[in-house]
């Protein structure tokens, strides 16, 4: 058995990683793309961190004809409140990646964790 958040308390600052592309985004300008990338691998970022606060529910299904898998679907889903957490770094990454590092004091990360649903 997982331990839930709950019994897990946390003791150490949490530092998450996020990642988005300059070229996947759906502007037409370029410096508007960027902007949005920029934004994208924030929110990625964040997500991560709760991943980490809060843990991810997966769901998955497989259907398997003659020994064969012939679909596959898996299905996660993260919620919970983020508040408090700093952007330590949001920079390019080589030509066409930003990158953003978020950080969130253990202090505060225990208090949302008691704070959660």
């Amino acid at each position: 058995m997982i331990p839930s958040p709950e019994t897990v308390p946390v003791t150490t600052d949490l530092t998450a990683f996020g990642f988005a592309s300059i070229t996947a985004q759906s502007a037409t300008d370029p410096a508007q793309r960027r902007l949005q990338a920029a934004r994208a691998a924030k929110l990625d970022a964040y997500r991560n961190l709760a991943e980490q606060l809060y843990g991810v529910r997966f769901a998955s299904d497989s259907v398997v004809i003659d020994a064969r898998v012939r679909e596959d679907h898996i299905r996660s889903h993260v919620e919970g409140v983020i508040a408090g957490a700093e952007i330590v770094a949001l920079e390019p990454l080589g030509n066409d990646t930003y990158q953003a590092t978020v950080k969130l004091p253990a202090a505060r990360a225990a208090l949302l964790q008691r704070r959660s649903p």
